[in-house]
């Protein structure tokens, strides 16, 4: 947010796109859920949130990233894709391989240039990645 030139706290933040929905008529008058109390809201913090696993965000967090991704088409479309390739990497994924390719080619043919970056190196050593998230083998042990 930093990048676009937001200079305010996160609370700041919080507020105006709890308005932005209100505006819109996203919901209802009254007061939004605590999101988060960290202050200042850099943006490592939003980093680590938008990577983090969904399924372990709190409530409070879920509905601070849907607020962001309804302001942010490319901040929606990249919280999409990381935690698509959360899943692939986590293993247990049926078709692993095939969704691989469609989240390579998502993230080669997006807007995200960090994205495109890790796919361009996936695509580099694919077979490996694909033994990687498909094999059952680990070479934990052996490090």
């Amino acid at each position: 947010m930093r990048t676009l030139g937001f200079e305010g706290s996160s609370v700041k933040l919080r507020q105006r796109l709890y308005h932005l929905d209100l505006e819109q008529g996203l919901s209802q008058p009254k007061p939004p859920e605590t999101v988060r109390t960290r202050s200042p809201f850099h943006a490592h913090a939003l980093t680590r949130l938008l990577t983090w696993p969904a399924a372990k965000l709190g409530k409070p967090d879920q509905t601070f990233i849907a607020l962001l991704g309804e302001q942010s088409p490319l901040i929606a479309r990249g919280y999409t894709l990381i935690q698509e390739l959360r899943s692939l990497l986590g293993g247990g994924v049926q078709d692993a391989t095939v969704r691989l390719k469609l989240w390579l080619e998502q993230a080669l043919h997006g807007d995200i240039v960090e994205l495109k970056a890790l796919a361009k190196s996936f695509k580099r050593d694919l077979d490996a990645v694909i033994a990687g998230i498909t094999l059952p083998w680990s070479s934990g042990e052996a490090r």
